[in-house]
């Protein structure tokens, strides 16, 4: 069974891929902070931050719910 300490550094890892990869995409799109505007700028920092704090609780929830739906077997010592 993995412990709690497993499931939230595996939460966390899982955010930061997929913020290293969506930043990754966007940065190769090109989009540049001077054609969003200061507001925009805000509201998406704001919006991004929203996001990961969801997505580290889900992802965290997803793995406590799997782990006990589908438990890893025990080994057996002989």
């Amino acid at each position: 069974m993995r412990t709690r300490l497993d499931r939230i550094r595996h939460a966390i890892l899982f955010e930061i891929i997929g913020l290293v990869a969506i930043m990754g995409i966007l940065s190769q799109l090109g989009f540049e902070l001077g054609h969003v505007g200061a507001m925009g700028v805000l509201f998406s920092v704001v919006l991004d931050i929203g996001m990961v704090v969801f997505y580290l609780l889900y992802a965290y929830g997803y793995n406590l719910v799997y782990d006990k739906l589908f438990p890893v077997p025990e080994m057996v010592v002989k």
